[in-house]
């Protein structure tokens, strides 16, 4: 029988942290997408307060994923809007 010292807290914690810094990095580099859901936390915006923004052309469109079944937001698209909440603009 082998004798384990039980993991360091803090190193579980990095490893997490690493995982999704690594996902995060992934599905911007493959210009993955991303849920209402997702983009929500990230922005911190309420879905009411999303759709009101991607009205009025300041807050990225959602897009069709598969057959026309689901809709998604690009990482990218989103990304962008986070470096620069009140400059964005769609078509850079």
């Amino acid at each position: 029988m082998t004798n384990r010292t039980p993991p360091n807290p803090y190193e579980i914690i990095i490893a997490e942290i690493n995982k999704c810094e690594i996902t995060a990095a992934l599905l911007v580099s493959l210009n993955g997408y991303v849920s209402q859901k997702t983009v929500e936390h990230l922005s911190t915006l309420s879905s009411s307060e999303i759709y009101r923004r991607q009205q009025a052309g300041k807050f990225p469109q959602k897009v069709d994923i598969g057959n026309g079944q689901r809709k998604a937001f690009r990482i990218r698209d989103v990304c962008s809007w986070l470096e620069n909440p009140t400059g964005w603009n769609p078509n850079e």
